[in-house]
């Protein structure tokens, strides 16, 4: 888990990533780069040198090849009835420059040790018109709820779903991140943040609409923290306080958790241009309920675009957003606010 301050204002902030679809090499960079660009025409010449990338121009060969493709993926599955299980484990081996401490495996020394970092669990449902979806996850030293909700698709009007789901803000699910690698908006739960409430979707053309109420965050799981085990960053309690002279000591239980927040968000699709674009807009609004101080809110606007060319992806997001607390709490300011995750 992890705790930090923030800043409790900021005026703006501009980010630029790029993913090739050719060769999926969005982890090597995520930012527009020289370097970046470079190796991934490296990439891109290497695999078309060894024939790693066909190219087929026959619609029929085309829709062919993602029928098969589906298929194998449909019998990898593990489905009990309308339900489909899953699950996922991330383990690294570490060796580094650390200081060894007696003879067992460590990240420092004899051998290097291999550590836990993911496991997780997850179903989908579908049947008919319900739909659901649920994962836990376990991290080392803390485990929580990452999405949990259930809803209802409808004919032609969209999907309603009711529970821990993530919120819509941003150009998709990551905001503009285009690698392995989370942009500013995540740190501040401006992206990939789940939350408990009520959320509606609906597509009309080339339109996307997402409205949204949530009564609070997904909630502080098990761990040792006051409040950050959990996924995504929120507004969280904790246990400190600082003194006059700026330094951090233990207090009682003291900060902030968010309650009844709005989300709006619509994006137009341009697919005929040269350049296909998705031009959004989003807003959110939502109030923090203190303890140990007084009550606050906070709220953020965003436009956002996804331009596709050439096999490349170029996002962009420009926001601005502001939690609005008072002096009156153990910090003893208002320009910093604890968020964890």
């Amino acid at each position: 888990m992890v705790l930090s301050l923030v800043g409790k204002f900021q005026f703006a902030s501009l980010v630029l990533g790029s993913a090739c679809s050719i060769c999926s090499s969005t982890r090597y960079f995520a930012v527009l780069s020289p370097w970046g660009l470079l190796l991934c025409a490296l990439v891109c010449l290497h695999a078309f040198a060894d024939d790693e990338v066909a190219v087929v121009s026959d619609p029929d060969k085309v829709a062919e090849s993602a029928a098969d493709e589906q298929a194998e993926e449909e019998d990898k599955e593990i489905r009990f009835g309308p339900v489909t299980l899953g699950g996922a484990m991330r383990v690294n081996y570490i060796h580094g420059d650390y200081v060894v401490v007696g003879k067992a495996p460590q990240r420092g020394g004899n051998g290097g040790n291999v550590e836990l970092d993911t496991f997780r669990i997850n179903a989908s449902l579908e049947s008919g018109h319900l739909r659901g979806a649920l994962e836990y996850r376990w991290y080392d030293g803390y485990n929580f709820l990452h999405t949990g909700w259930l809803g209802y698709e409808f004919d032609e009007a969209g999907q309603i779903q009711v529970g821990v789901t993530r919120v819509p803000f941003g150009p998709g699910p990551y905001g503009v991140s285009q690698s392995w690698f989370f942009d500013q908006h995540y740190y501040v739960g401006l992206s990939d943040d789940m939350d408990l409430g009520i959320k509606y979707l609906t597509e009309q053309g080339d339109w996307d609409l997402a409205l949204a109420y949530f009564e609070g965050s997904e909630g502080n799981w098990k761990g040792a923290s006051a409040d950050s085990a959990r996924y995504s960053y929120d507004v969280v309690r904790w246990r400190s306080a600082i003194l006059d002279d700026g330094s951090v000591v233990p207090a009682i239980e003291n900060g902030y958790s968010e309650r009844s927040q709005v989300n709006g968000r619509v994006i137009r699709h341009f697919r005929n241009a040269k350049i296909t674009t998705d031009l959004g807009l989003s807003v959110q609004r939502g109030r923090l309920r203190g303890r140990d101080a007084d009550n606050g809110d906070h709220w953020a606007a965003s436009v956002h675009m996804v331009n596709k060319v050439c096999g490349f992806t170029l996002a962009s997001q420009l926001t601005r957003y502001k939690i609005d607390i008072g002096a009156d709490n153990l910090l003893g300011t208002s320009e910093l606010v604890p968020m964890g995750a």
